[in-house]
């Protein structure tokens, strides 16, 4: 504590406050520096304090959409959860905008995810089991992303295929 009152640097100043779980001190800093990781700290401790709205806030500062995707599902928070689903999307961590539809039960912007994140065989899937209707969308897709990598093998309806073509094509 004696170190704590007597330092000037910020950053030695932030580490103490997080030993001594001085979580308003340490966000102050947080806010201070604008620093990614000490948000996500503060936001750490701040969850195990039982302060849910200021680490939904330190998790919102630090772009942390893991963190988020565990506070939104665990509160069932439908908002909080399509705000993130549209966030982790724009910023490219499809994995978390994906989980957070499928709680959403939205299997279109589910389906939506896999395709611009180029998963075509498990947009495929996924089409087939919750959105039969757009099936007929991805299978083309799917089957372009296979000629132009040259896949070993390009069926002509990959509809069509049974495992033991498939193992076939492989072998040979």
């Amino acid at each position: 504590e004696m170190a704590f009152k007597v330092t000037p640097d910020p950053d030695h100043k932030f580490e103490l406050a997080i030993a001594l779980n001085n979580v308003e001190v340490a966000r102050a800093i947080a806010e201070d520096q604008e620093s990614v990781e000490k948000w996500r700290k503060v936001g750490d401790i701040a969850l195990s304090r039982g302060m849910f709205t200021l680490a939904e806030s330190c998790f919102k500062c630090s772009n942390d959409v893991n963190s988020l995707l565990l506070f939104y599902s665990s509160y069932g928070d439908e908002q909080g959860l399509t705000e993130l689903a549209a966030q982790a999307e724009s910023l490219g961590k499809y994995n978390v905008a994906f989980e957070a539809y499928y709680l959403l039960a939205q299997v279109d912007k589910c389906l939506d995810v896999l395709v611009k994140s180029k998963r075509m065989a498990e947009a495929a899937i996924f089409a087939r089991a919750y959105v039969p209707s757009r099936l007929s969308e991805v299978i083309p897709k799917w089957s372009g992303m296979l000629k132009e990598q040259n896949f070993p093998f390009q069926p002509d309806d990959i509809t069509q295929l049974q495992a033991e073509q498939i193992q076939q094509e492989v072998a040979q």
